[in-house]
């Protein structure tokens, strides 16, 4: 499998992700998974224009990545994106193996609480993110990859 980073941000596509990860990790595919963003053909179509020029997007609810991951490989170089740790924890409940997750953007909406900078979450959020750690998934807080690692664990007490 040729997944170079996994990222949960609620941006999805934008400045940050387009100039400093895609090319920082020669990144050729973004796959984005998400019930929503599946749904909304404003979202899609948006996403798709802010992708670099031959940099290739696919959107996929969770359960048809789920599917399509038992009978295909990736084999692009890839950024996996989510806008939540919930989807990232069901991908991991149905033995999706993901190493580490970037967290980059959540932001401050009615009923979250700021933990960073760029991170605001609510308590479901937190339990996924705990339950996700029990994965043994390392979990980090990084805007852009030039900016230092933060521990996403430490910054939940």
């Amino acid at each position: 499998m040729s997944i170079e980073v996994v990222r949960i941000d609620d941006r999805l596509i934008h400045g940050q992700v387009a100039t400093t990860w895609i090319n920082d990790y020669e990144i050729e595919q973004v796959i984005i998974v998400d019930d929503e963003v599946n749904q909304d053909e404003m979202r899609k179509t948006m996403v798709g224009v802010a992708a670099p020029v031959g940099v290739k997007v696919r959107i996929f609810s969770t359960a048809r990545f789920l599917e399509v991951m038992q009978k295909a490989k990736i084999t692009r170089k890839t950024l996996l994106i989510m806008t939540t740790p919930i989807t990232a924890l069901e991908l991991l409940e149905n033995n999706f193996p993901i190493k580490e997750i970037i967290v980059g953007g959540m932001h401050m909406i009615e009923g979250r609480e700021r933990i960073s900078k760029a991170v605001s979450i609510n308590e479901k959020e937190k339990d996924a993110f705990k339950k996700i750690a029990e994965y043994g998934t390392k979990l980090t807080v990084q805007t852009v990859p030039r900016d230092e690692k933060s521990d996403l664990l430490s910054l939940l007490q």
